[in-house]
């Protein structure tokens, strides 16, 4: 069953470096679809600033070899500065020989974008009242960003704008290193409500946090350096060890790792959190679904002399006493909400059956509904005989005898299978 949901918006209350600032959007009631259409839309929309470059710059130092500290006694530093390039990646190796034929220039389109929403669950509720919806309470007071934008120069910003599904919308996502100084510098984020949500009468319902993400898939060129005393590019000292600032171990090991041409020239990634202004992209959005067992069963099919409830795992026996629901795992129970269905089995429509197959005495066929369709041998009469909960054998309404022009002619036989009565225990 699926799902109903709508969307609600929440206050956002951004944990600042100095104090906290609580913005309120705009309230809105969405469905899920329409959710799903506007993150379709945001895909559609998004742009990248290609003339501001997205570098990662990742610096650490390690204390420097005994033969060489008094030379750098506040450690060697080691710089690994990557850039996104004008580059695209090419599987069947037909790349430009510059780059061993691993990736090829292309001017647009480079990078690779996708908006996507991490969902998590803020509240539940389940309400097992009949006329009374109930006020949801929150289970979770903070969403945790994930973001890798650590030492990257990129971030994502949200447009300012109106959804409109039917003639297009202005919010768009746009892409730039410029947004680098606005991406959150803490990871976790406080919510609180700015609508009450309520949860309809026999229904589970449950509210998910949607945080707006892109992540931005390309390729990277690798800028090694390495410092001590004075800066040098690692890769220039490969066979003339004389020229790196010192030759620890440390030192011509990274070198001789980094310096590689799958190293130099690799497709890296970076996630980074969907901005409006200052603060993350939140939307709240609602689901519920009925409970099932509180809901009254609907008739959605006939089988052997039982109807089912939606499948054969649930089905609904008339003559089998009080207990004439059954499942896989309760088996034959009663339904205290609703112990009989006769009006509704009285309003089910029946079909003509169709023939199936010819049992091996030849004397029966075997019906779409699961029925065996015999002739008496004392009388001549046409019966109806299944091995389910109900009479045995048992008259029917001469409209809804099979069709015996339909289903395979000449009937085939049945198979041992076919034959063996269905059990419901």
């Amino acid at each position: 069953m699926k799902a109903h949901t709508t969307l609600a918006s929440f206050m956002l209350l951004a944990l600042g470096a100095v104090c906290q600032q609580s913005v309120q959007i705009p309230s809105e009631i969405e469905s899920e679809t329409r959710m799903k259409e506007q993150i379709a839309e945001l895909q559609r929309s998004i742009t990248f600033d290609k003339d501001q470059s997205i570098r990662h710059v990742k610096t650490f130092t390690e204390s420097t070899c005994a033969y060489s500290v008094l030379r750098c006694p506040g450690g060697t530093v080691f710089t690994e500065n990557k850039e996104m390039m004008p580059l695209v990646a090419t599987p069947n190796g037909d790349g430009n020989k510059v780059y061993g034929g691993r990736f090829k220039y292309q001017e647009d389109n480079y990078v690779n974008m996708t908006v996507f929403f991490k969902r998590e669950v803020l509240r539940r509720a389940r309400n097992f009242q009949k006329a009374n919806p109930i006020v949801m309470t929150r289970e979770r007071t903070n969403i945790k960003i994930d973001t890798t934008t650590t030492g990257w120069t990129v971030g994502a910003q949200l447009n300012l704008g109106s959804w409109n599904p039917a003639t297009g919308g202005t919010k768009g996502v746009s892409v730039s290193a410029s947004y680098s100084s606005e991406t959150i510098k803490s990871t976790h984020v406080s919510v609180s409500d700015s609508a009450t949500i309520s949860c309809p009468p026999l229904s589970a319902c449950w509210t998910e946090a949607w945080t707006g993400y892109v992540l931005l898939k390309g390729v990277c060129k690798m800028y090694p350096e390495v410092s001590c005393a004075n800066k040098v590019d690692p890769c220039t000292t490969i066979g003339k060890n004389w020229q790196l600032p010192n030759t620890c171990e440390q030192v011509t090991q990274w070198r001789d790792r980094i310096c590689k041409p799958e190293e130099i020239y690799k497709e890296c990634e970076v996630v980074t959190p969907l901005m409006e202004g200052e603060r993350p992209y939140l939307i709240e959005v609602f689901f519920s679904n009925p409970i099932p067992e509180l809901q009254r069963p609907k008739i959605t099919g006939y089988k052997g002399g039982v109807y089912l409830l939606g499948s054969e795992d649930y089905i609904y026996a008339p003559d089998h006493g009080a207990d004439r629901y059954w499942t896989p795992t309760k088996g034959w129970h009663i339904n205290n909400e609703y112990p009989n269905l006769d009006a509704d089995v009285a309003a089910f429509k029946l079909e003509v059956p169709e023939v199936k197959c010819l049992h091996a005495s030849g004397n029966c066929l075997l019906l779409s509904t699961d029925e065996w369709y015999c002739l008496d041998k004392d009388s001549e009469e046409r019966l109806y005989f299944h091995f389910t909960p109900g009479p045995v054998s048992y008259p029917k309404n001469d409209e809804l005898n099979p069709d015996l022009t339909k289903g395979p002619q000449p009937p085939r036989n049945c198979t041992k299978a076919e034959m063996e009565p269905k059990i419901y225990n």
